[in-house]
């Protein structure tokens, strides 16, 4: 039985760190500005077209919400961590192979955008509450302080 409770409590730690990794790559999805000017400079798209990349990556990541929402509480969190990880890295590494407009909106803006969704698993770890918010917004809130420095707020 101790054993188990063992186990089970390192599988937690292994989902807070899964989580952390997960927001890494989603801090990809916000930094389409930096993609946007050298992907239209290359292939000649034009602005607005580029744009609408990020608008449908935070449809999906909308909609991915409430998905990964029902996903959980019908299959688990182990099943919704591991279809956003698939689909986040998925999306981010077939965004980088194509060439095409339409491709940049079902790879990055639908795959990834999708994939990103899913929250931090905060409730399965042994920590405190308060220790987990932070750990696993880290990610967040570092992108936040190094886009302010560099003046893009």
């Amino acid at each position: 039985m101790t054993a188990l409770i063992i186990q089970q409590k390192q599988r937690r730690w292994a989902y807070l760190v899964l989580s952390v990794f997960l927001l890494l790559f989603l801090g990809l999805i916000y930094a389409w500005s930096v993609f946007r000017i050298p992907l239209e400079q290359e292939f000649g798209w034009s602005k607005s077209g580029t744009s609408l990349t990020f608008s449908i990556s935070m449809v999906m990541f909308c909609l991915g919400g409430l998905i990964s929402g029902v996903l959980t509480a019908r299959k688990g969190m182990r099943i919704t961590l591991v279809l956003a990880a698939l689909l986040l890295v998925s999306g981010f590494g077939l965004a980088s192979q194509i060439t095409s407009l339409m491709g940049i909106y079902l790879t990055y803006g639908g795959m990834a955008g999708l994939g990103g969704a899913e929250e931090p698993v905060q409730r399965l770890a042994v920590l405190p509450r308060r220790l987990r918010v932070g750990l696993v917004d880290q990610p967040f809130q570092l992108l936040l302080a190094v886009r302010h420095q560099e003046g893009r707020f």
